[in-house]
């Protein structure tokens, strides 16, 4: 209750007041002035993002720990995973798989409402080191986001070939599609869209497997329409040869196979 005016006789009305205004009006400036700065702090999921930058494992442990609830302070973990994959801090995301045992494969719904996970994440950001990491983590990468697996992702986004290497190497699926290319195989994907590096990282994985004799692989990606097995060793040797010159005949006669399927395509298209 505030008089209306000086007046001994002046009515009292009742005035509402926040602290800040409470404060300067009994005039205690130093609590005016204390809760004024704390007030005008960002949001608190930001300030969370600046600790996270500053890639300091200590005081990301202590900003979780400012919250009371158990089941906040493991959500506040999940977007602090998520959040380290975007930043790309290797250190971080050790942190929260190993203290805060997160699983790795955990799903996270974007802004334009596709799930995606820290790898997938990982590789929208071009953070190269931290998608290795999740994958020597074991990080699945055949789960789906919006460019389909994390191999057609990384073929997306440009990522190094060191990264489509092991992606490749952990046998993911290359009979995918890319969802804007769907009528191209991943190959005439990057060849129409002048990812050479990229080819090439993927004819290297397919004279990976015939220079082993893995005929079963081989077979798999051939049933699910991926037909580039025959391709270039060096400018003389095709992947044939090299599978003659290793006496592999099982993998001769599939690419003898599909070399026949696709002349008799041709014939009946009169190609």
């Amino acid at each position: 209750m505030i008089p209306t005016s000086p007046s001994p006789t002046a009515q009292l009305v009742q005035k509402t007041l926040n602290a800040y205004e409470y404060a300067c009006e009994l005039q205690r400036d130093y609590i005016a002035d204390l809760i004024n700065r704390r007030t005008n702090l960002p949001p608190y999921e930001q300030r969370y993002f600046r600790i996270l930058q500053s890639n300091d494992v200590r005081r990301c442990e202590t900003f979780i720990h400012r919250l009371l609830n158990d089941k906040r302070q493991h959500d506040l973990a999940v977007k602090g995973f998520f959040y380290s994959a975007q930043l790309g801090s290797v250190r971080l995301l050790d942190y929260f798989l190993t203290r805060w045992k997160i699983d790795i494969n955990i799903q996270q719904e974007q802004d334009n409402g596709y799930l995606t996970t820290a790898l997938l994440t990982a590789i929208t950001y071009k953070q190269n080191e931290a998608a290795k990491f999740l994958l020597f983590r074991n990080a699945d990468p055949s789960i789906k986001g919006q460019y389909d697996n994390a191999l057609v992702t990384a073929l997306h986004y440009q990522l190094e070939n060191d990264l489509l290497r092991l992606l490749l190497d952990k046998n993911v699926d290359l009979t995918v599609r890319h969802p804007d290319y769907k009528n191209l195989s991943l190959r005439e994907y990057c060849i129409l869209t002048n990812r050479v590096k990229a080819k090439v990282e993927l004819d290297a994985y397919i004279i990976r497997l015939i220079n082993n004799g893995n005929y079963q692989r081989l077979k798999w990606i051939v049933d699910r329409g991926y037909t580039y097995i025959n391709v270039n060793v060096n400018p003389k040797r095709n992947g044939k040869q090299l599978a003659k010159e290793r006496y592999y005949e099982k993998i001769v006669k599939l690419i003898d196979d599909v070399e026949y399927a696709q002349m008799k395509a041709r014939v009946k298209m009169n190609y």
